[in-house]
């Protein structure tokens, strides 16, 4: 099936995340999540970006990886958010979770070797397939629910590990020949 391409611009609010706020902004009890290039790491006073709004870390070690806070938050430096248009009569609505799984499925737009960048005018540019807004909903809700599973899977392998190192340590190494039941 062969969807529409459109560019990030037409269907987002591009932002920078807000440039005089640092880590040094964050407030210990803070009521609002800040999200800045490593993902939210701090709290703070106050919010400018509703959850589920995605965010790009845009410059350094983690360009081009995506964030979906899933409470309200404020971006700070060195981040990119992707605010769907919430326009009714447009075509082209945007679901923001199809939005984040879709990009962190692609290779973003990146300038730099040594530093690598994410400019805001080239991710407005950036085209991306757009079904139906009924259509993103469906694969947005496949996603979810392969990203649980996945976490669930991660957690009962970390778990069967420990089971198995517990198990062998009870039993000694049967290698060196020792053994607890001496």
């Amino acid at each position: 099936m062969s969807w529409p391409k459109v560019a990030l611009g037409e269907i987002c609010i591009v932002d920078w995340g807000k440039t005089s706020l640092t880590k040094s902004s964050y407030v210990a009890g803070g009521e609002y999540l800040a999200v800045s290039a490593t993902g939210g790491d701090g709290r703070i006073d106050h919010w400018e970006h509703k959850a589920l709004t995605p965010a790009i870390s845009a410059i350094g070690a983690q360009c081009g990886k995506l964030f979906l806070p899933k409470e309200d938050f404020t971006a700070i430096k060195n981040t990119i958010t992707l605010t769907p248009i919430d326009d009714k009569r447009s075509q082209e609505a945007c679901c923001p979770i199809y939005l984040y799984h879709l990009l962190s499925s692609m290779k973003l737009p990146r300038r730099g070797a040594g530093q690598p960048f994410i400019s805001k005018g080239d991710l407005e540019k950036f085209k991306i397939p757009l079904p139906s807004l009924e259509e993103q909903r469906r694969i947005a809700a496949i996603l979810d629910k392969a990203s649980e599973i996945k976490a669930l899977n991660n957690v009962f392998a970390f778990r069967l590990r420990a089971l198995i190192q517990s198990l062998f340590s009870r039993v000694g190494d049967p290698l060196s020949g020792d053994d607890v039941n001496h």
